[in-house]
């Protein structure tokens, strides 16, 4: 059960990484594109352009900085589910352990007494 739960964790955490990497791709698409644009078309003035790109840029730092916020925040967040289900499973383990041990004592005695039983019905 507990590989399931890490096997799961690896999951989500390699999509956040996927997602992160898809945007990386996206914000490289973008700056290309604007260069691009500049060479395609020299209409454009050079402090136009700067503007565009600084502007590209802040927002691709405060994108970044909002997903690794985001993606950060969600890895803790499975973090504490990840150590809630490992608490109730280890209770769980532990209370079946107990069932078992105490159906074995019932057992015995149960065995005991029909040993008493018989011993007196023989007697």
């Amino acid at each position: 059960m507990t590989d399931e739960i890490e096997d799961k964790k690896s999951a989500v955490t390699e999509a956040i990484r996927r997602n992160i990497s898809i945007l990386n791709a996206i914000v490289v698409f973008v700056l290309f594109s604007i260069l691009i644009l500049n060479i395609i078309l020299n209409y454009v003035q050079t402090l136009s352009l700067l503007k565009m790109l600084l502007i590209v840029l802040v927002l691709i730092a405060i994108s970044l900085f909002a997903i690794r916020y985001v993606s950060r925040g969600a890895i803790k967040e499975l973090e504490r589910y990840d150590d809630k289900l490992n608490v109730l499973l280890i209770s769980l383990q532990n209370e079946i352990n107990e069932r078992k041990l105490a159906e074995e004592k019932l057992k015995k005695a149960y065995s005991e007494l029909e040993d008493q039983i018989k011993g007196h019905s023989a007697g």
